[in-house]
């Protein structure tokens, strides 16, 4: 058996085989086989700090369970501290006593206090109206705006129609 090993690592060594794959050698075969396990894997996701803001939720989430949910060796207790850990000032979440139990109870806390159309179609506006002027010719200082300002456009149009948000906008002016 160690002899096989050491026979399949110099014939490796010897040949253009990549490193995450498995060198197999028949006695039937005239040649080696080499069997592909897996591919490159991309970079570990890092998830971002959550601050507590409607317009920044729905895309925390989503990052959220796609790496948590990935994680099916996690227990709930396990996927509880990690949601915790990614909030800096929501203390509905991390005034809840520390237990499994409580994971799919925290979920649906965010959920309900997140996943309000009116709050979050709210705190857009107030985000585009609360964008700072750009008082100097920079280029990146504008493309910075432009960018801020369309994504929160965006946000809005899938909430709601064009008139309730040129209605809103003007609403919050004139206040």
């Amino acid at each position: 058996m160690i002899e096989a090993r050491v026979r399949v690592n110099i014939q490796r060594s010897q040949s253009n085989v990549p490193s995450h794959s498995i060198l197999v050698h028949h006695e039937e075969l005239l040649a080696p086989t080499v069997i592909v396990t897996n591919r490159t894997r991309l970079p570990e996701l890092k998830l971002a700090t959550f601050s507590g803001g409607y317009t920044e939720y729905s895309d925390f989430i989503a990052m959220f369970r796609s790496v948590g949910d990935k994680e099916t060796e996690l227990s709930n207790i396990e996927q509880m501290q990690h949601l915790r850990s990614r909030f800096s000032a929501l203390d509905s979440v991390r005034s809840l006593e520390f237990s499994g139990a409580n994971y799919r109870v925290a979920l649906d806390i965010l959920k309900r206090r997140f996943s309000n159309k009116s709050l979050v179609f709210q705190a857009n506006i107030n985000e585009i109206l609360g964008l700072k002027r750009v008082d100097s010719e920079s280029a990146s200082k504008l493309l910075e705006f432009s960018d801020n300002f369309n994504s929160h456009i965006r946000a809005l149009q899938t909430l709601g129609s064009f008139e309730r948000i040129s209605g809103c906008i003007i609403v919050q002016t004139l206040l």
